[in-house]
Formats: C-alpha cells, structure tokens, sequence
C-alpha cells in the first residue's frame, strides 16, 4: 500500500509539473488512447519540426514491411508443411531454412526468384532430397 500510494502521489506531481507541456499531453492522449498511432506520430513529430521527414520514413517503413511478410503464393512455409504432413513444424522449418541457404545466391531477392523460375516438380524433387537428411 505503501509503494502504491508513493506511486500515485509521483505520479500526481508529474502531472503537475507537466500540466501545460504540449509533448506530454500528447503522450498521455496515446498512451490513453484518446488519439490513433499514426495521429500521434504527425503530431510529435510536428513538435520537433520533422512531420514531413518522419511520414515519409513511416510511409516508407510501411511498404517495406508490407511487400517483406507476404508469402510467395507458388512455395513457401505452409505449402511445404502440406507436402510434408508426417513431419513436426521445426524440422520443416530445418529444411525450408537448408532450401534457403542452397539458392540464396546474390542479392536479397535470389530465393523468390529461384522460386518463381523453377518448376513446382523440380521444387518438390529438391525438397525430398533434403527431407532425406532429416529422416
């Protein structure tokens, strides 16, 4: 009670000292979610004479992460898991991983492009050579 009670009254004193600061009323209206995310990034950003910097860089983030998470429609983790039913979800993941690192060749995008290059056969044909090691 003792902790929660100095808690409070720090708490109370921290509101005061900051009543009237701008960057702190905004946090609070985030954190209380009174204002969205992306309100709250342009409005702190504003503060600091940077909204158009950092929407841009958000903006940038955002389709970056976007185009990264989606799954290659042809071959990837969820379609090897149906071609491999018998096997735990780790030991796929080992062999999608050895797949991976085989056609990694150069650049970020060398294992969608050996994917989309190859026929589904030869994929499949490669993958229970691999499983082999595994079993």
């Amino acid at each position: 009670n003792l902790l929660e009670s100095n808690q409070i009254d720090l708490e109370e004193q921290k509101r005061n000292l900051f009543k009237k600061d701008r960057v702190e009323m905004l946090f609070r209206s985030f954190r209380n979610k009174v204002i969205k995310y992306e309100e709250y990034i342009a409005l702190i950003s504003e503060q600091f004479n940077k909204k158009d910097e950092v929407l841009e860089r958000l903006a940038s983030l955002k389709e970056c992460a976007n185009s990264k998470h989606a799954p290659n429609p042809k071959f990837n983790f969820q379609i090897l898991c149906s071609w491999c039913p018998d096997m735990e979800q780790n030991i796929v993941g080992r062999i999608l991983a050895k797949i991976k690192s085989k056609h990694s060749g150069i650049g970020k995008d060398a294992f969608e492009e050996w994917i989309n290059r190859t026929e589904i056969e030869d994929i499949k044909s490669e993958v229970e050579i691999i499983k082999c090691i595994f079993q």
